[in-house]
């Protein structure tokens, strides 16, 4: 949810993936490292929950701080997980599914 959230932000979702972006969001999906903290310090709270409503999620609950403390349920992965490539900024996308 971060990464796509980070993509369709208004000031990303249009250009292209700078350097400091692909290093950024490229270790937080295949290692798993703390940039997630960073992410969640950019998209903020809003952003996940706004695009928890447009993947049709019905108990999402970020928490910031501790990202891991979130909540949600199985219904509400599935339907993300449904709707991923949909949410996901077309001009990214390619970047998102092959990470």
């Amino acid at each position: 949810m971060l990464l796509v959230a980070y993509l369709d932000r208004r000031s990303v979702r249009n250009r292209p993936l700078s350097a400091d972006d692909r290093s950024l969001l490229a270790p937080m999906i295949r290692r798993s490292d703390n940039a997630a903290d960073r992410v969640l310090g950019i998209v903020g709270p809003g952003g996940l929950r706004a695009l928890a409503r447009r993947a049709g999620m019905r108990r999402f609950t970020p928490v910031t701080g501790i990202w891991g403390l979130s909540r949600i349920d199985a219904a509400d992965q599935a339907r993300y997980l449904l709707r991923i490539d949909a949410l996901t900024a077309p001009r990214h996308r390619a970047f998102a599914m092959h990470l």
